[in-house]
């Protein structure tokens, strides 16, 4: 069974309330309800922040991603191998560079608490259990949809 979603943080990528689907919408208003009446924790990570605060973001967005984020701060040796390797992973064989943000994310997700990490990027999607190799069963990484049917097994939405 999937963790309670009451019972850590929830990080969010910065397309994570913005589902490829029209019809998903509704999805998001479940999951800010959840967020505003404080059955859950939602821990957004600083890079996230970074993204939704850059001009071109559409200001629905922007609005659906305040809140609480975390903040940069220095890393141990260990930490900064995991998100060396993490960086790695998420390149695959695209140019240096690429993706590293999308690793940065991920990994504050599991530095701070987070049980879940919700995203609508397929790569992250389809690298999830790679990812869950270098961090280990958390953050367990889903898409809005599988979130909110999480929530509903808790009878949280």
């Amino acid at each position: 069974m999937m963790p309670d979603p009451r019972f850590g943080n929830i990080h969010l990528d910065a397309n994570a309330l913005e589902p490829p689907d029209p019809a998903d919408m509704v999805l998001v208003s479940e999951f800010l309800k959840l967020k505003d009446d404080q059955v859950i924790s939602v821990v957004n990570p600083h890079g996230v922040q970074l993204e939704v605060n850059d001009p071109r973001t559409p200001s629905r967005t922007r609005m659906n991603m305040e809140g609480i984020y975390t903040i940069q701060t220095n890393r141990t040796p260990q930490e900064k191998d995991v998100l060396l390797r993490l960086r790695k992973l998420m390149r695959g064989d695209a140019a240096p560079g690429r993706h590293e943000a999308d690793a940065g994310h991920i990994f504050e997700a599991s530095k701070y608490g987070g049980i879940y990490f919700v995203t609508h990027d397929q790569r992250i999607l389809r690298k999830s259990s790679d990812i869950a190799g270098i961090l280990g069963p958390l953050p367990k990484i889903l898409t809005l949809r599988q979130f909110i049917q999480t929530c509903r097994q808790y009878r949280l939405a």
